[in-house]
């Protein structure tokens, strides 16, 4: 090199700036913040490219794309799709997913790419989708841009319609990795778009929420149409891609593996072949699946809708595989080694071979089979050494299962079986403040009903049970058979056993086959009741509390001797310590009655457990907002959602019940807190269904519409929603809408259907729907719809298949349909009737639009509610009443009978929303209130009358339920401590004679009917109750911890707080119970 070469070099390096490479550890940046064309920035995270394209060529193979907040943007002059030939990783740079705009025509790889964290918009409408192409295509919570076209994802090649490949040589195999429940597209397809595809296929979905996918198919499809030239109309919107196996098909192998991602539809056929399908999954789902070649359950449970009768099946050792909704059903090869399902009446056929040892049951058990029937063949089988174990529901414990000549067989029949109809716990919270279980037993109430003949008992029923306490949980846990025959639950760490007979479960220390245990522990157990009906599995709920385990605060002066066991307020009647009345020195326990004129410790008047102060049951007119009441109900069993609105119905609250409408929760996020007008009929009450197809709660708003599995937290669901005037109703598989001036339906969550298969009612009628109600389909599918306003009916038919339905006009009606405009209605199915209540309160059955009868149910009620269930339809009044009638026509000359409502439970409200939660069971709302009741027949027809006595099931020797006072009192210690200066001389007897003085800045509280009204600054502050007896002794005490005071005259309701023999009593306003600055108190007067 020439001198002078050397010294330009020198001098560069010298005296020029250091270059910033755009590649830092191989991560190149991009975020979009220039025009269109605007190639700007060198890739650092200081100056990212404003073109994605521009970062994709200077990224290493192997390297890392990191795009910015503001997103990235992919720019295109041609009908092309974005090609990444590289081995490359795309995430965000933040936890925020950006938006990558890409106005190419589609995602072709060329190489592994995985995307994470990202929102893709593909603006294009030509091939809307990403070609995996032969590389592994990775989406770790990636969705699609929800406001753009939905985007599919294809394992094989992109060609154009001529059949032209659009992609890069394709690589050896495909794979597709869905990744998160944030994770969002549209179908999946294992093939190529308008070609075949002659590589493997592997598709893994992880943690995917089933709705966040659509159909899984293992072919190629037909792109669908799309008008490129007309891209400006806003209904110009691509089709999905339709498979076609025959033409698009792949013929190499397809894997299809499920982990705890519930896929509602897989089809797997791929032309030449058919897809494997493997499952894991740590909860029950249902899909539906149809030319599997080899199904797997790993491990979990799958429930099948539906299956192809030659697939083959593999259980392994932890997998379930729940047949039971497929009746009868045949499968080819059958390798056993996990449990199978079937349904009580059900039967497998098996065609193939049978291997492996594999537990069955019928569907209904808990922890064993359900109840199966007698010499019934479950297994048809003639080939292969398999076998099944059986472990038979309880009452049937005389059955096996026995290999014949063609299958496995139940055995005959020796006993009558105990089968549970309904079973129920009355009430939610049961308080033992006197220790009855240490002294005899405690017993909570129950309702059942037996489907048996003959003298039935629930103790033959080997009910389940789970008990949480003290962050523990115990179980599920069996019921243990006496040697009387009889069911117990003993659970010996806790010493405590449960013996149902009756009308009870009898809670105490006691076992029949343990014995006498160890005393109960004071403290809450929140116990469930797992009861195996007919119907299936019935879980009951309830808190128990032993003791009174209402606490103390904190006092602001510690005793020099510090207590070694926590005071009760009431002393137990045998008490195993010494009495808390004057106290020996240095008690052990500290004393728990008020103290005298301003003792130096503050009087310990609320005990120092920690209590379950806030109560487990929403006042009834506290769970909604002040002008808010019930407008709509819908129930799956006994998980119900009902919808509140406030007094211009224009926003909404959404509130859930998981034990059949006892009490009521608002859901965790609230969709429609702005926008739930129905502007042409405010007062509608068909704005909730549960869609019983996809195991859904619909709700339905004005700006949108909101899914939920339960109505604890709800999901948008823009591919539902119509129009602001939709009334909801479903008719089995489908959701069918009336609104504004059109029909709709739709069998899929996730494809919008509406712009092709609405029914529009000519716009000279002015028509706008005020209900909208359809019945079940059809054996051929057709579907009948009614829907109706004040002056106009219609009935509509459609032919229930996708992707578009056929829409018949039947009948109308013009005239004056109701006295005044309708706001809810319902089918009937026995009846084989709709029936409409309107704003006149008036109540009408309809046969068709051209059959409307105004009923007229008792004289002078004004029905403003309908229900129904399988054997009765009830209707509630304006005052509160409920009247019944069997299910079945109704005409004027029905006669209606009044459900009697107990003095306690009435509430004097209109009853305007129904549902119920068994074929007898309903709820009934009112404006902020609930009814639970029954519509039982008033006389028995077929069961026999209760026994008056029931047998000694209970073993005789279990002692006899003691008194309530003891037959000694304890004897009392006659001295006061007096070595602790800093305590009381002497226990007090009576209650203070001075009140705490207010704090005078605004602070007041009263007490009325039952609570507390408390005014004070906005805040949450400590409200306790406390009753005495005549002599001042404290005999109930009731802390509402964190009470939250927003408005003035604020009602504050204690939890179960007794005033029985109380003569004085108090209620008193604290800050807290850390600090406890007493800021109010007032007297209650007791009569």
């Amino acid at each position: 090199m020439k001198l002078k070469n050397i010294l330009i070099l020198i001098l560069c390096i010298v005296l020029c700036p250091p270059i910033v490479m755009a590649v830092s550890d191989n991560t190149v940046y991009t975020e979009f913040t220039g025009g269109n064309s605007s190639s700007t920035g060198n890739g650092t995270e200081q100056s990212p490219y404003n073109l994605f394209e521009d970062a994709l060529n200077a990224v290493e193979d192997g390297g890392t794309i990191c795009v910015g907040e503001k997103g990235a943007f992919v720019n295109s002059s041609d009908d092309k799709p974005l090609v990444i030939n590289k081995n490359v990783t795309i995430t965000s740079k933040s936890d925020t997913a950006p938006e990558i705009s890409i106005r190419k025509a589609g995602v072709v790889l060329g190489g592994n790419v995985s995307f994470k964290n990202v929102v893709l918009s593909l603006v294009n409408g030509n091939h809307a989708l990403i070609a995996a192409n032969g590389y592994t295509l990775t989406l770790d919570n990636v969705t699609y841009f929800q406001n753009t076209r939905e985007v599919h994802i294809v394992g094989g090649t992109l060609y154009d319609k001529n059949g032209v490949s659009l992609s890069p040589t394709a690589g050896e195999k495909s794979k597709i990795v869905l990744n998160g429940n944030k994770t969002h597209f549209g179908n999946i397809y294992a093939g190529s778009i308008n070609g075949s595809f002659d590589k493997d296929v592997e598709i893994d979905i992880n943690g995917v929420t089933g709705k966040n996918i659509g159909k899984v198919y293992s072919c190629g499809a037909k792109e669908g149409y799309y008008n490129s030239d007309n891209f400006l109309d806003p209904n110009n919107e691509p089709t999905a891609p339709t498979a076609d196996s025959a033409v698009y098909g792949v013929t190499g192998n397809v894997n299809i593996n499920l982990n705890n991602s519930p896929i509602c539809e897989i089809d797997g056929d791929c032309g030449s072949g058919r897809a494997n399908v493997s499952v894991v999954t740590e909860y029950q789902y249902s899909s539906a699946l149809k030319n599997i070649g080899l199904l797997t359950i790993d491990s979990g449970m799958l429930e099948l809708i539906e299956i192809n009768d030659d697939v083959n099946v593999k259980i392994n050792s932890n997998g379930i595989l729940d047949m039971s909704n497929l009746g009868e059903c045949s499968v080819n090869d059958f390798y056993g080694g996990g449990t199978l399902v079937l349904a009580k009446d059900g039967l497998l056929t098996v065609n193939g071979t049978l291997s492996g040892v594999t537990e069955f049951q019928t569907s209904g058990g808990v922890n064993s089979s359900g109840i199966a029937e007698y010499d019934r063949l479950y297994i048809k089988t003639s080939k292969g050494d398999g076998s099944f174990t059986f472990n038979p529901y309880a009452t049937q414990s005389d059955m096996t299962l026995d290999k014949t000549v063609g299958g496995f067989k139940t055995s005959t029949k020796t006993k009558e079986a105990v089968v549970l109809k309904s079973f129920g716990i009355t009430g939610s919270e049961f308080n033992d403040t006197s220790l009855e279980v240490n002294q005899g037993y405690f017993d909570i109430p129950i309702e059942t009903e037996f489907e048996s003949s003959g003298f039935c008992d629930i103790s033959m029923v080997p009910l389940v049970y789970t008990v949480s306490y003290n962050g523990e949980t115990y179980g599920p846990r069996n019921s243990t058979v006496t040697e009387d025959g009889n069911y117990e639950g003993d659970f010996a760490e806790l010493n405590m056993c449960f013996a149902p007979i009756t009308d009870n479960i009898s809670v105490s220390k006691h076992s029949s086959t343990i014995g006498y245990m160890d005393d109960i522990a004071e403290g809450v157990y929140d116990v469930t009741v797992t009861a195996p009906t007919a119907s299936g599995n019935v879980e009951c709920s309830f808190k128990l509390i032993v003791g009174d385990v209402t606490p103390t605060a904190t006092p602001t002066a510690k005793p020099t001797d510090e207590p070694k066991v926590t005071p009760t307020v009431n002393p137990t009647d045998k008490p195993e310590v010494t009495p808390t009345v004057n106290p020996t020195d240095k008690p052990e326990v500290t004393p728990t009655v008020n103290p005298t004129d301003k003792p130096e410790v503050t009087p310990t008047t609320v005990p120092t457990a920690t209590p379950t102060i806030e109560p487990t049951e929403e006042p009834k007119d506290e769970l909604l907002p002040e002008g808010y009441s019930f407008v709509d109900i819908a129930s799956n069993g006994n998980n119900l959602v009902a919808m509140a609105k406030d007094e211009g119905r224009t926003v909404a609250q959404l509130c859930y019940s998981k034990d059949g409408g006892k009490t009521w929760k608002a859901s965790e996020n609230q969709p429609l807190a702005e926008k739930a007008t129905i502007s042409s009929n405010k007062n509608s009450q068909q704005q909730l269904v549960y869609w019983k197809a996809n195991n859904i709660f619909v709700a339905h708003g004005a700006a949108s519409t909101y899914t939920s599995t339960d109505g604890v937290t709800w999901t948008e669901n823009t591919a539902l929603h119509w129009t602001t005037n939709t009334m909801l109703t479903t008719s089995g598989n489908q959701l069918a809408f009336g609104g504004q001036d059109s029909a709709n339906a739709t069998a899929d969550l996730q494809t919008k259907q509406f712009a092709n298969n609405k029914y529009v009612i000519p716009k000279s009628s002015g028509y706008y729907a005020q209900v909208a109600v359809a019945k079940p389909a059809d054996s051929e599918g057709n579907v009948a719809m009614f829907i109706c306003d004040r002056y106009k009916a219609y009935d509509l038919s459609f032919q229930a298949t996708s992707p578009k339905y056929t829409w018949t006009l039947k009948n109308n009606n013009a005239g004056t349909m109701t006295e005044n405009a309708p706001y809810d209605a319902l089918y009937a199915e026995k009846a084989d009737q709709y029936f409409m209540v309107d704003g006149s309160e008036k109540l009408y059955a309809v046969t068709d639009s051209k059959n409307i009868a105004k009923i007229t149910v008792a004289d002078g009620e004004k029905i403003v509610g309908v229900g129904a269930s399988d054997k009765y339809i009830v209707v509630g009044t304006e005052s509160g009443k409920l009247y019944k009638t069997d299910n079945v026509a109704v005409t004027a000359e029905t006669k209606w009978e009044e459900i009697s409502i107990a003095a306690e439970d009435k509430i004097s409200e209109p009853l305007r929303n129904i549902e119920f939660t068994d074929e007898d069971t309903f709820v009934a709302l009112g404006n902020t209130k609930w009814y639970n009741g029954k519509a039982v027949n008033s006389t028995p027809t077929d069961n026999p009358i209760k026994p008056t006595v029931s047998p000694t099931i209970v073993p005789t020797e279990n002692p006899v339920k003691p008194t309530a006072a003891p037959t000694e009192n304890p004897i009392k210690p006659t001295v006061a401590p007096t070595d602790d200066p800093t305590k009381p001389t002497a226990t007090p007897t009576t209650a203070p004679t001075e009140e705490p003085t207010p704090d005078p800045s605004g602070y007041s509280i009263r007490y009325e009917n039952g609570k507390a009204v408390v005014n004070a600054p906005s805040g949450k502050y400590a409200v306790i109750f406390a009753a005495y007896d005549s002599d001042g002794k404290l005999i109930s005490v009731a802390v509402k911890q964190d009470a939250e005071i927003t408005k003035a005259n604020q009602s504050v309701y204690p939890n179960k707080f007794t005033t029985a023999g109380a003569a004085t009593g108090k209620v008193m306003l604290w800050d807290n119970l850390n600090n406890m600055v007493p800021r109010a108190a007032a007297s209650i007067p007791f009569n």
